[in-house]
């Protein structure tokens, strides 16, 4: 691919991410934690409605979000790499609503540390029950990471271990 169909392609998604992110900072809020989940959320909005036109134009989405996430990276720090990015785009696709049920005066209802926490789960089922769990015991990013650690090291006894002391999700 030349250079320049290449900058056509991955141009228009760096800079939408780019306005998202400078915008949150203009806006200066003191409410950071919820800034750190809206800016994630807009994000992974972002890389979503780029899918679309990956599907048209046979891009392949790792190779734009790679490129994403270095020039990022040179602007802003390691915060994204394509790693995180790949974060935003399924933490918004599993939240599709939140920023439209949840207004900016009105918080989002966990941390982005629970909630990259709790992505790290394979299924997700097991991780809306995670993330109401999580609210529902108000447990901090520590108690939740105690929580899944455990979960999962007793999902892989064998049955005989498993009679006593099994943790299921709480």
């Amino acid at each position: 691919m030349n250079f320049k169909k290449h900058y056509e392609i991955n141009e228009p998604l760096f800079m939408d991410i780019t306005n998202d992110i400078e915008q949150i900072i203009k806006e200066n809020t003191s409410h950071q934690r919820e800034d750190i989940v809206r800016r994630r959320w807009l994000i992974g909005e972002k890389i979503s409605l780029e899918e679309v036109r990956f599907f048209h134009c046979q891009v392949i989405p790792e190779a734009v979000l790679k490129y994403v996430s270095d020039k990022l990276q040179q602007k802003y720090g390691n915060e994204y790499s394509l790693r995180n990015l790949q974060d935003d785009y399924i933490f918004y696709n599993e939240h599709l609503n939140l920023f439209k049920e949840y207004s900016r005066h009105i918080y989002p209802p966990l941390s982005w540390s629970k909630y990259q926490a709790i992505m790290k789960i394979p299924d997700l089922i097991d991780r809306q029950k995670w993330e109401m769990d999580t609210r529902k015991n108000n447990w901090t990013i520590k108690d939740l990471r105690k929580q899944i650690r455990l979960w999962k090291h007793n999902s892989f006894k064998k049955p005989a271990d498993q009679a006593t002391g099994q943790i299921s999700l709480v």
